[in-house]
């Protein structure tokens, strides 16, 4: 009745293809933009693509906040909690951007313990909430 969500990451990748390739600010990139993410968003629904929506959304929200550090993390969990509230198939997203802010990259090699068992215990945690809640 649906598809792989890996279809939605193939569209995600499109997007960013075109993105990128109509970078600029003028009317017709925009325009273009604008449109590739109508057509994506219209092919997710046609194909029944599972959790495809929430993805495309996520996918466009990194893309337009990359680079601006705190800002991409603070949209990108509250994107990923909307997420969460339409699919608890996303719930471990908003905990995994509070992870990625308050990781320290310099010190990542002396926390190699911590970087290996986070993640995990990270999906434990949304697992546990999700069979709670639900």
């Amino acid at each position: 009745s649906s598809r792989n969500p890996m279809f939605s990451l193939v569209l995600g990748l499109l997007i960013m293809f075109f993105y990128q390739r109509y970078a600029g600010k003028g009317i017709k990139n925009i325009f273009v933009k604008i449109l590739v993410t109508i057509a994506a968003l219209l092919w997710v629904e046609m194909l029944t693509i599972e959790f495809g929506a929430p993805m495309l959304v996520i996918i466009i929200a990194l893309w337009c906040t990359r680079g601006k550090g705190v800002y991409r993390n603070f949209i990108g969990a509250s994107v990923a909690i909307v997420c969460s509230i339409i699919s608890p198939f996303f719930l471990a997203a908003p905990m995994s951007f509070l992870a990625i802010h308050m990781c320290n990259w310099e010190k990542a090699e002396e926390n190699r313990a911590v970087n290996y068992f986070s993640y995990p215990v990270l999906l434990l945690l949304a697992f546990a909430v999700g069979k709670f809640l639900f």
